[in-house]
């Protein structure tokens, strides 16, 4: 006669949000579920960022320290994933430049090349920053997908995979964050020009 007892499976892990909410409330094992479920998007994001293996687990750690201390911030109904890729990139933009890494000296040399006049350099580090500020002032998902895809150099299909989104999207958030960007630039370049003309 066949065993009739019923097969028990592991019931599923909670949403993320559920995850996010118990941990709230002080249920330790809900924490590491979500660092097994997204760590491998945000150790991948650090290594895009250029962080060097080396200095990479000790960013990860942080990255998941930020969330803990910020969780309360996250809006439930929002995905999470582009919210911690969100915290890994400005975890990794921090730690790269308190650090003056090579990547970092690469996007504002040091000294200026053969050539560059000093005021061209301040120029371009006046230009880098203001482009940064524009770039953290775009709506999260915006700001999100540029970085992953203009900044950190990631295919579409790898930011849709990695923002779970789907690539269409990935599409319209970069060229809505885009356009953005270059009416802002747009503006600048006028009221630079203003300037110059009186």
């Amino acid at each position: 006669m066949p065993d009739l007892a019923l097969k028990t499976s592991a019931p599923p892990a909670p949403d993320d949000p559920v995850l996010l909410r118990r941990h709230l409330d002080g249920d330790e094992r809900a924490f590491p579920i979500l660092i097994q479920r997204h760590g491998g998007l945000v150790y991948g994001l650090l290594g895009r960022c250029g962080l060097r293996p080396q200095e990479r687990d000790d960013v990860f750690q942080e990255v998941w320290l930020r969330v803990h201390r910020a969780a309360h911030r996250h809006d439930p109904s929002r995905p999470l994933r582009p919210w911690l890729a969100t915290v890994a990139l400005n975890t990794a933009r921090t730690h790269l430049a308190r650090g003056r890494s090579p990547e970092v000296a690469r996007e504002i040399p040091e000294r200026p090349s053969p050539g560059a006049s000093p005021g061209g350099l301040t120029e371009g580090r006046e230009l880098a920053d203001w482009l940064r500020a524009e770039l953290d002032a775009l709506p999260e998902p915006q700001r999100v997908v540029v970085h992953l895809s203009c900044v950190v150099g990631l295919a579409q299909a790898d930011v849709a995979n990695a923002l779970d989104l789907p690539v269409n999207t990935v599409k319209t958030h970069l060229r809505r964050g885009r356009l953005a960007l270059a009416h802002a630039l747009a503006r600048r370049r006028a009221i630079e020009d203003r300037e110059v003309g009186r």
